[in-house]
């Protein structure tokens, strides 16, 4: 089974998160019910959008090697698709460094 047309990623959808097509359902969100145990009814149940064939790519994806199975990630077209720095990484970088205990 292909699953790389079955899970897609978009800087503009779940912040760029692995979802399944014409969904907000993330492949996380799949996987996790998986490994608790939820069975494929269960989880077409709590999210009606997916089919059962998305929950099964969710599997191979899983199984895949990484390398070459991992959806791409579209090249972003602007600095405003980038993540911004948070207050405190921006406050910790214009810091200056702290004398070492090793001067006192």
């Amino acid at each position: 089974m292909n699953h790389e047309d079955k899970i897609v990623r978009d800087p503009q959808i779940c912040g760029g998160e692995p979802v399944f097509p014409g969904t907000r359902v993330t492949l996380r969100t799949v996987l996790a019910s998986l490994a608790a145990g939820d069975s494929v009814e269960a989880i077409l149940a709590d999210f009606p959008a997916l089919k059962a064939e998305h929950v099964q790519a969710a599997i191979a994806f899983a199984a895949a090697p990484r390398k070459k199975t991992s959806p791409r990630r579209p090249p972003r077209t602007s600095d405003e698709d980038r993540p911004k720095k948070s207050r405190a990484i921006s406050r910790l970088q214009k810091q200056k460094p702290q004398a070492s205990l090793g001067a006192l």
